[in-house]
């Protein structure tokens, strides 16, 4: 059996840890690992790192460039540059614990999946806010270790090649600024049946630069997130009942509103942005309603 890794890199140094994680893996028997790097520069300066990794390990890497700056094409690239049974993914900015490729497998064999997601520890800078770190915005844990699930995204995650390729398309490059393409993905295959279970024993750590842990980021961060939700889950109910959905949503948003503003008389940090967080993300579920253009992520 071989499972291929897929990285895709921009401009990013970090992605030669990324690679050592990698090779770190403590992969079962009679597994073979490729390592897929596409840098998404067309100048390609992710080449120094991958060149860099190979001469410290020995370990060849599947590099390519896609030119064109779109994250969902990057994917795309590097899929179909892969020769896995099961395709993984991770980000140039995480590192792998070294039972991360055997935890997802195990995970698959277990409950017969079809793909798995793990968990994403954010890795806040040492001078940040306590109480940004203690609302933990960052972090992504889907659901309970065992739990089917009907969405995900590819920041750390595998899936079975046959059901990837059994979809009509792969990640949509129109979906590829705003960086949604990968929750687009995971429920069209949820859609075609296939199984999706949570993996709480692998994990990455993903490093945060300062320029996230800001409030402008936050909110275009969130608002994107809420947006996509209503684009790909909800999109049958705008089209039914567009302005039922859009006052559900309003009002939840001026109850966030509400508790946000709340929390800040009271000085709580923590919870004003655990509050403000769940009010952006009402907020960008009415931007599809309203018509208005895509939040982009990924310029």
């Amino acid at each position: 059996m071989t499972v291929s890794v897929c990285i895709n890199t921009y401009r990013r140094p970090h992605v030669f840890k990324t690679l050592c994680s990698i090779s770190n893996q403590d992969l079962p028997q009679n597994t073979d690992l490729e390592i897929v790097v596409t840098d998404n520069d067309h100048l390609g300066s992710g080449k120094e790192y991958v060149d860099q990794f190979t001469a410290s390990t020995g370990i060849l890497v599947n590099y390519a460039i896609e030119p064109n700056k779109n994250i969902a094409l990057a994917r795309n690239n590097g899929i179909l540059r892969a020769r896995g049974d099961w395709i993984a993914f991770i980000d140039d900015d995480e590192i792998a614990e070294d039972c991360w490729l055997s935890s997802l497998l195990n995970c698959l064999n277990q409950y017969n999946a079809d793909a798995a997601l793990g968990i994403v520890k954010a890795v806040y800078p040492s001078d940040s806010p306590n109480w940004i770190q203690r609302c933990d915005p960052l972090s992504k844990n889907w659901a309970a270790d065992g739990t089917q699930v009907w969405g995900g995204s590819t920041c750390n995650s595998i899936i079975r090649r046959t059901s990837l390729f059994a979809l009509d398309h792969l990640f949509d490059p129109s979906l590829g600024h705003a960086g949604c393409d990968d929750t687009d993905l995971f429920f069209r295959l949820s859609k075609a049946n296939s199984r999706i279970f949570m993996c709480g024993g692998a994990k990455v750590y993903e490093t945060i630069p300062p320029e996230r842990i800001t409030i402008n980021y936050l909110k275009r961060r969130f608002m994107r997130n809420g947006e996509a939700s209503s684009k790909i889950y909800h999109a049958d109910k705008i089209q039914s009942y567009p302005l039922k959905f859009f006052f559900k949503c309003a009002a939840r948003a001026f109850g966030f509103a509400s508790r946000s503003s709340l929390y800040f008389l009271l000085r709580d940090q923590q919870k004003w942005l655990k509050y403000k967080i769940y009010f952006w993300t009402e907020l960008g579920r009415i931007r599809p309603i309203l018509r208005l253009p895509m939040i982009e992520m990924y310029r």
